[in-house]
């Protein structure tokens, strides 16, 4: 079973969805602002388990921008619009974050590899997106061959600045 559609989908998830993302992305900030300020201390448990439901759940608002801004066209639906494919989409992020606490010290490695992996990939289309945005190259990125060129630029630029800010982040704290 596809638990993404091929297709690209131009339209966001229902407001219960977003809704959802933005109390989780409250309950991260909140927690980064009690740690920060030192108030209270909750944990990288409960830091872990913010960022992964909100980062699980960013791509079904991401891919509907990616593909509107850069195909110009596209079905007019949103991503996981049946209750099976919901239902799989949620038990694979509960599989994952099962997976993670259980063997974290074990697979220490994988994990931070696949963290690093998915920032990179997170910023490169970030960038991606950006790039769009304006009038000179947004039109030029729609065709096959342009759009991997502008994911490869955007992946080079993001590991470059990724690498960038951790050099500098050593002189910082």
């Amino acid at each position: 079973m596809v638990v993404l559609d091929r297709r690209a989908k131009i339209n966001l998830p229902p407001k219960k969805i977003l809704w959802g993302m933005l109390a989780v992305l409250l309950v991260m900030g909140a927690d980064v602002a009690v740690s920060t300020l030192q108030i209270y201390d909750s944990g990288n448990i409960i830091r872990f388990f913010t960022g992964f439901m909100f980062g699980w759940s960013l791509p079904l608002v991401l891919l509907p921008l990616k593909n509107l801004l850069l195909f110009r066209t596209g079905v007019n639906s949103y991503y996981l619009k049946s209750k099976t494919r919901w239902a799989a989409w949620a038990s694979l992020g509960v599989l994952f974050m099962a997976a993670f606490y259980f063997s974290r010290a074990p697979l220490f490695w994988l994990w931070s590899t696949l963290s690093v992996l998915g920032l990179v990939v997170f910023a490169a289309l970030l960038l991606v997106l950006l790039i769009s945005l304006f009038p000179n190259c947004g039109g030029r990125v729609t065709r096959g061959w342009m759009q991997a060129g502008a994911y490869l630029a955007g992946f080079i630029a993001s590991l470059l600045i990724l690498s960038g800010l951790s050099a500098l982040r050593i002189y910082w704290f």
